[in-house]
């Protein structure tokens, strides 16, 4: 019995993975929280957790944080990353910061499944769609400049695009504010743009968020 704890701010779409789950005899969602913070505080706590699966885009420290505040105190732990947001970049950056998987949320049952069994054995999988898309990107002339940065620039433009300002961001993954500028200066000078309203219609062009 593979026995799951569900990460997601949204009530309708816990309920709904859950329910999906519930139809495979070898899964059991143990218990369900709305934020990163919640997870990390119930993990903290005695539990038989097999797999976590994350969403990305949450209130709080959000999906990425709480990926790598994970995998630092639970290095065995498997995460499965469940969310909406279908970027060739973003795959590899989550699975360097400790995921074991990234799928996106139109994704068939069975290969959730799939992705969360491969999970439990340590094995690692990204969803169809964007595992095509991550190698027709590698054939095009046309590759995603998210690609070139550090896990930790792109940490710091996705909270960016989240909303969260430097100093929240700088509190969030235990920084100073000078170091998050620095981190998204570069990332800037990579990505040939100047301002916040280039990065936002950059990673629209790149599907880093949602239309």
């Amino acid at each position: 019995m593979i026995k799951l704890l569900i990460v997601d701010d949204d009530n309708i779409v816990r309920l709904g993975i859950s329910s999906i789950l519930d139809q495979y005899p070898e899964f059991e969602v143990i218990h369900s929280c709305a934020t990163g913070e919640e997870a990390i505080d119930y993990l903290s706590q005695p539990n038989d957790i097999n797999v976590v699966i994350l969403d990305l885009n949450m209130p709080g420290i959000g999906g990425y944080e709480t990926t790598r505040r994970l995998h630092i105190k639970y290095p065995a732990l498997p995460i499965v990353i469940l969310t909406v947001t279908k970027s060739e970049s973003l795959p590899q950056h989550l699975l360097k910061a400790g995921a074991t998987a990234y799928m996106t949320k139109g994704c068939e049952p069975d290969e959730l499944k799939l992705a969360i069994t491969k999970a439990n054995n340590k094995k690692n999988h990204i969803s169809q769609e964007l595992a095509l898309a991550m190698a027709l990107s590698l054939q095009s002339f046309d590759k995603s400049p998210f690609e070139q940065l550090t896990e930790r620039e792109m940490q710091i433009i996705v909270m960016t695009l989240h909303g969260m300002k430097s100093v929240d961001i700088a509190e969030t993954i235990h920084v100073s504010p000078k170091t998050v500028c620095t981190h998204r200066t570069r990332a800037f000078e990579k990505l040939n743009i100047e301002s916040d309203m280039d990065l936002f219609h950059l990673a629209l062009q790149y599907n880093l968020i949602e239309k």
